[in-house]
């Protein structure tokens, strides 16, 4: 009986605290939702963010670590190594040929998205997905595969 009280106290006490949690969030989205207007929205502003110390942005410094990993796999990738080895175990037949083939192509794009302001691994991959599937020609799996994998080998080098 009284092991079923202690149980009874657990599982209150946890719905108790996952109810105000969602009361919570809720109310805050809700919030959000009426403070809503109809004021245009400004797209595209364009700053000019001043280099600091050690060649960091004012954009942040996530987006610098992304950006030397992501310099890292393209110089992986041209070079040869152990991640390029890693990379290419996600891959199936088809994606490793065409990553083997393009290899030099794909390096120099991962180059060119690395220098996007505050860039992180999942604009990197959606945007070599884009690159791949578009002028590239790959079919959209290939294409996904080897983006995963630039995604998984930034993150490697990040965590």
């Amino acid at each position: 009986m009284k092991r079923n009280l202690v149980k009874m106290k657990k599982y209150i006490l946890t719905l108790t605290v996952s109810v105000s949690v969602l009361v919570t969030g809720l109310g805050t989205s809700l919030q959000a939702f009426a403070s809503e207007t109809n004021a245009p929205i400004v797209q595209n502003v364009k700053t000019n963010p001043e280099v600091l110390q050690d060649g960091v942005t004012q954009n942040g410094i996530r987006g610098y670590l992304v950006k030397l990993a992501a310099e890292a796999v393209a110089f992986a990738i041209r070079h040869g190594g152990s991640v390029v080895g890693e990379l290419v175990k996600f891959l199936d037949g088809p994606a490793a040929k065409a990553f083997k083939k393009h290899s030099g192509t794909i390096a120099d794009k991962i180059d060119d998205l690395a220098n996007i302001p505050d860039v992180t691994a999942e604009i990197i991959k959606t945007r070599l997905y884009q690159f791949l599937k578009g002028p590239m020609n790959m079919n959209s799996g290939t294409a996904m595969q080897i983006a995963d994998a630039i995604k998984w080998a930034i993150n490697f080098f990040l965590f």
